[in-house]
């Protein structure tokens, strides 16, 4: 509970990773090394499905904020 601050700026921070990071795959992928965007598109779901997955083992304390 002490620690909200934190994961706000943790969440924060990974979105802007995020906004950086997918235009620049998508454009490496499918231009750079010439895979074309249905490759692009699988590899962006892959990425997508282990966040899920990342996010499922993470387990709440239980206590509402």
């Amino acid at each position: 509970k002490n620690r909200v601050g934190e994961y706000f700026g943790i969440f924060n921070m990974v979105g802007r990773l995020a906004a950086i990071a997918g235009p620049f795959s998508w454009g490496f992928i499918s231009v750079t090394l010439g895979l074309g965007q249905s490759a692009a598109i699988v590899c962006l779901a892959v990425c997508a499905l282990f966040a899920f997955f990342t996010l499922t083992l993470v387990k709440g304390s239980g206590e509402e904020i």
